[in-house]
């Protein structure tokens, strides 16, 4: 499934890194993620939150379950608490 028209494709940085990681996380493809996807459109719910914010706490990204339930689209959550500034990316460890 690709991503529709109206959806963006997330920018490079922090908002790809967590692409990557919702990707990972909720076992899609990353064609899939759009800079106004859902986190829980995809199939999130509150397991898999606690594997998000594990996940982005690897590479100093910090979340909390009452964030992704808030902000749950993609743009959002990049935008929390300073998750938008410019932060060292670190490569993902896949498990």
């Amino acid at each position: 499934m690709e991503i529709p028209i109206e959806e963006e494709v997330p920018t490079a940085g922090v908002e790809q890194q967590l692409a990557e990681i919702w990707s990972l996380v909720l076992s899609v493809d990353l064609e899939r993620i759009g800079r106004q996807t859902s986190f829980f459109e995809l199939g999130g719910d509150s397991i898999s939150s606690i594997q998000l914010i594990s996940r982005c706490a690897e590479i100093g990204i910090h979340l909390n379950t009452k964030d992704i339930f808030r902000y749950s689209t993609l743009s959002s959550m990049t935008k929390l608490k300073g998750n938008e500034k410019k932060i060292e990316l670190l490569p993902l460890k896949i498990r």
